[in-house]
């Protein structure tokens, strides 16, 4: 008994479980409820129908009673559409037949009520209506025919009243209802918040889910993105490479080449001494070429390595840039290019502490290539006093760089123009090397450049005196 009321009032559903499933069992504990109030009731109302006469009344009870009996028997082997549909159909039979016989004052509406309920729980908001449709019109006509005295209750209602069949109808009636009252609160108040709740679960469960799902779409997105990039900077390491391979090779074979053919041609015993001096000045400058390359390598070599030494000291400005003037102005000269200098240093800022001989090669770098990629015009270089320090600067009329290659310059074998049959030589190491040192020392370096108008580089160094002890270092 306590598991049968357990069952009834406090009977709770899977919340993932269908909604059919759900209505099945519903129906099936309503089947029971109405046998086990309907027996009894049935059975007395039959024998008091009987008792009186009124067989009709007796068939009616027991045709009526007889399908909700089978259907509560056969409940588990029938769909529970046809279960509630016999089972209510029987309901709105018993009202109608209930109201013709008592009119408003029996059991009809109660019993109306609860088809009405019924079918809308089970069948749905249209069905619902539509059943409220089926008693309005039966009731109405039933009124009607009342008022205009075409139908009247020929049953003694007052002997009626005193019969156990009346008090027995009523009060399986009141206990149907309120059990079917209490079960429908109670369904709602046991299940509805547990599925709210499960569903708020469910739905915290699913944003955690989309989150992750959006966050591994964006790590595989970002691996792609690396992947991509990766690839592109392997394809430009392997064009870097024939590139340098091409570099190196016109590096290498040029110079050696001009050693090589004018050193044969100094065997010849019938040169003059003037010949001999300038097929000597050619393998001079063939091999200068070729060690300044080889310099580069291992210049760049050891600035990878970390290698590479700083050795501060007392440099003057003036005098560097006095060296470097006579060091490239005959070299401008037989380009036809006009070469200049300024220092707008005032006088005490003349000396300042720094590896002389990497500014040296690093200013020498920027003017080779400033003469090397000029065809006319002037280049002009020299410094002036910087908010963070002093800013040196070479300037040129040459064939400029494009906006996408100003970056990519400082890079090692990198060219403006990459291409291998380029007329200028070199092998793209001098602006890597040159900037290298800068950073070493503690400045940047940058270029301003427009193609066709030629370029500026700028470099800045810390110029704060200090003792030169403190500017020995090795960055190795």
């Amino acid at each position: 008994m306590k598991s049968i009321f357990k069952k009834l009032f406090f009977y709770k559903i899977d919340p993932l479980q269908d909604y059919e499933s759900v209505l099945n069992r519903v129906i099936g504990w309503i089947l029971i409820i109405l046998v086990v109030i309907g027996v009894p009731a049935v059975t007395i109302g039959v024998v008091e129908a009987l008792r009186l006469g009124q067989t009709g009344a007796a068939l009616v009870y027991s045709a009526l009673f007889t399908p909700m009996l089978v259907m509560a028997l056969l409940r588990n082997r029938i769909n529970y559409r046809i279960k509630a549909g016999v089972t209510l159909s029987c309901l709105y039979l018993l009202a109608l037949h209930n109201m013709v016989l008592y009119g408003f004052s029996g059991a009809g509406i109660p019993l109306f009520l609860t088809v009405i309920i019924l079918v809308t729980m089970f069948f749905g908001f249209q069905a619902g209506l539509f059943t409220i449709g089926l008693t309005l019109l039966p009731a109405l006509v039933i009124a009607y025919l009342m008022v205009n005295g075409q139908l009247s209750v020929t049953v003694d209602l007052k002997a009626i009243t005193q019969l156990p069949v009346s008090w027995i109808t009523a009060l399986s009636i009141l206990f149907f209802l309120g059990v079917l009252v209490v079960m429908s609160y109670s369904f709602v108040q046991q299940n509805l918040f547990d599925t709210i709740r499960l569903t708020r679960r469910q739905a915290q469960a699913l944003r955690q889910s989309n989150q992750k799902l959006i966050r591994e779409i964006r790590e595989k997105e970002a691996i792609e993105q690396n992947l991509k990039k990766a690839k592109e900077k392997a394809e430009e390491s392997d064009r870097l490479k024939s590139a340098f391979l091409a570099n190196m090779s016109h590096e290498i074979r040029t110079p050696m080449n001009g050693v090589m053919g004018f050193a044969h041609l100094l065997e010849n015993p019938d040169l003059d001494r003037a010949t001999r001096i300038q097929y000597a000045e050619i393998i001079q400058q063939s091999g200068q070429r070729m060690l300044d390359f080889i310099n580069s390598l291992l210049d760049i070599a050891m600035i990878e390595s970390g290698q590479t030494s700083l050795h501060y000291k007392e440099t003057s400005v003036n005098a560097l840039l006095d060296d470097l003037y006579s060091l490239f102005k005959p070299e401008a000269e037989k380009k036809n290019l006009r070469l200049n200098y300024h220092n707008n240093l005032p006088p005490e800022a003349d000396y300042i502490y720094a590896d002389s001989a990497k500014l040296n090669q690093i200013m020498a770098n920027l003017l080779q290539n400033a003469i090397k990629f000029t065809r006319q015009g002037e280049i002009v270089f020299g410094c002036e006093k910087g908010t963070q320090g002093i800013q040196f600067f070479v300037s040129d009329t040459g064939v400029g760089i494009c906006r996408d290659m100003q970056d990519k310059v400082f890079e090692e074998f990198r060219q403006a123009g990459m291409n291998y049959t380029r007329e200028d030589e070199g092998a793209g190491l001098g602006l890597s090397i040159s900037k290298a040192y800068v950073e070493m020392m503690g400045g940047k370096m940058w270029v301003h450049s427009e193609p066709g108008e030629g370029s500026i580089f700028y470099f800045s160094l810390d110029s704060t005196v200090a003792e030169p002890a403190s500017y020995s270092t090795n960055t190795g």
